[in-house]
């Protein structure tokens, strides 16, 4: 069977040197300004300042969207834009680009008790017949854009 799933291979940071610099860069922005604005002339240095630390400011706001934790079997559809960027699969904590939308899929294997239903056999005898099924995601693509809800597809097909 054709799979469409393809691995990640956009930028992503390790989380934690990232979650740092998140931490220290307002930190450093603000004593940058403290500690320039009255060093500098009064005329475009200071517009420049204000500017330039209000952008970066809020740069550091935007970056905290960025973070994605993916556990054991569990993996995120990476989609910029509406495109298809590939599946984070890869265990642990990073940073990617905040305007990525990261949708969280579980690939552990699930149980589905069908409801058993009353049949007769040839003989006539009344019989139960019950299933439970096992299932779980292997291709994530098909997952996340063929269908709305993959637990509910489950359910209505068993």
């Amino acid at each position: 069977m054709k799979t469409n799933e393809v691995v990640f291979k956009g930028t992503k940071l390790p989380g934690i040197p990232m979650l740092l610099f998140n931490l220290l860069l307002p930190a450093g922005l603000i004593w940058l300004f403290i500690t320039q604005i009255n060093a500098i002339e009064p005329s475009t240095g200071k517009t420049l300042l204000i500017l330039g630390t209000l952008l970066l400011f809020l740069f550091s706001l935007l970056a905290w969207f960025g973070f994605v934790q993916v556990e054991p079997n569990e993996a995120r559809v990476m989609v910029f834009f509406g495109r298809y960027h590939g599946t984070l699969k890869e265990n642990g904590f990073f940073w990617v680009n905040p305007f990525y939308a990261k949708k969280k899929l579980t690939l552990r294997a699930r149980n589905l008790d069908a409801t058993p239903i009353k049949v007769n056999d040839k003989a006539g005898n009344p019989v139960m017949i019950g299933q439970v099924l096992v299932w779980r995601i292997n291709d994530t693509y098909k997952a996340s854009f063929d269908i709305d809800n993959a637990s509910e597809n489950v359910t209505v097909k068993a």
